[in-house]
């Protein structure tokens, strides 16, 4: 964050694939946005993909429509098809704020049977701390954490282990209301279902620490008689500052 909009494309073109993807993941968004204005095609792509779906959608939202555009149809089927679905929900939902990407289990199966799902597949998933547990139809049932699963008896069952404790978000929640329940519960992910009860996805607490920060961010800006910026500071034009306080 220290150096000049060239100076850090500069470095991402130079590092490797893998280096490069791990330090974009950890940009905030004004500063990616900055960087695939300058970066090469071929490494701008493969950075975009490298991101998880819901962290794209967060660097999309941010871009004019037909660069977005771009970038979504350079990315492989897979994951646009992911980004795709979360850029469907409201700009304020929970909807936009969930991964995908998630490890569901089973109510009969056994802990045994469990375990060795999460050691074969768990590394696709963004989280495998708290796993949601589905029907046939894929409706939501309940979550079971992975501390449970390690500490019981190999034939219990998974239905057995579900914590009673935390209840699913609609898609259209709210976002603020939907990172207030996860702090309110002390969990490390959320599910989220649609209106009939399916499972479409997890908000983690990452995510929902950086919804309450963004909120009390627009609330202190709004209280200094600004309107937020939802960049960092120093990213943004002597220009837009001025627009943020005119009104």
């Amino acid at each position: 964050s220290r150096l000049t909009p060239d100076e850090q494309a500069e470095l991402l073109e130079n590092l490797s694939d893998n280096q490069a993807a791990d330090v974009f993941k950890f940009m905030d968004t004004a500063y990616q946005e900055h960087a695939v204005r300058r970066l090469s095609q071929r490494r701008v792509l493969r950075l975009v993909e490298s991101l998880d779906p819901d962290d794209r959608v967060r660097l999309l939202e941010q871009m004019p429509a037909t660069l977005a555009r771009r970038l979504l149809t350079g990315i492989s089927p897979t994951e646009r098809r992911m980004t795709s679905e979360l850029l469907g929900y409201p700009r304020e939902s929970a909807g936009r704020y969930m991964t995908p990407e998630f490890l569901p289990l089973a109510p009969t199966q056994t802990v045994r049977d469990a375990l060795a799902q999460i050691r074969e597949k768990g590394r696709t998933a963004e989280t495998v701390y708290v796993l949601p547990v589905v029907d046939d139809e894929g409706h939501f049932l309940g979550v079971v954490h992975l501390r449970e699963l390690v500490m019981s008896e190999p034939d219990t069952e998974v239905m057995d282990l579900i914590d009673p404790g935390i209840e699913p978000i609609p898609a259209t929640e709210d976002r603020e209301r939907a990172a207030r329940l996860i702090q309110s519960t002390d969990t490390l992910a959320a599910p989220v279902v649609d209106a009939q009860g399916r499972l479409l996805g997890l908000v983690t607490v990452d995510d929902a620490m950086d919804i309450l920060d963004r909120e009390g961010e627009e609330d202190l800006a709004r209280a200094g008689g600004a309107e937020p910026l939802n960049r960092p500071y120093f990213s943004v034009s002597v220009l837009r500052l001025a627009g943020a306080r005119v009104v």
